[in-house]
């Protein structure tokens, strides 16, 4: 008799490795081939952006003082979250790789990027216990125009 789960599980398996061959990882920040996610060059880039201490306790944007509680613009305006974390600095490349990722349709680098978010924070997040965790959405206006 054929064990048919085990017959799917090698089908999928086949079909896995086949569309690997196909279409490789990239690295979500040049877009080179690289089968481990992150390239090394990349990797020494993006760990200077990574955020250390001190931040901000409401956002997690750094903070130039270490008795500073609040950056800037959480002392200066209201959010609707009551926390929020970031593994790195908001400047190229990693913001033109979560751009392409929320506008250009680049979903394989969400993947890649959640990965980086649990090697930082999940035990934090493990000791927040968070009713809910979600990405910053994208504004009115800029769904209006993807929706176009």
């Amino acid at each position: 008799m054929i064990d048919w789960k085990n017959v799917k599980g090698t089908v999928l398996k086949i079909v896995e490795a086949v569309g690997k061959w196909l279409w490789p990882e990239v690295c979500p920040f040049c877009g080179k081939v690289n089968r481990s996610g992150i390239c090394t060059s990349c990797r020494k880039e993006v760990d200077q952006l990574r955020i250390v201490h001190p931040r901000c306790m409401k956002c997690g944007k750094p903070v130039s003082q270490p008795e500073q509680e609040y950056c800037y613009d959480c002392m200066h305006a209201h959010h609707w979250y009551d926390r929020g974390v970031s593994v790195w600095v908001h400047r190229p490349p990693v913001s033109t790789s979560i751009y392409q990722f929320k506008y250009h349709n680049q979903r394989r680098y969400g993947a890649l990027l959640a990965k980086e978010m649990v090697s930082v924070y999940e035990q934090t997040i493990r000791k927040w216990a968070p009713d809910l965790i979600m990405p910053i959405p994208v504004h009115r206006k800029r769904m209006k125009k993807k929706r176009l």
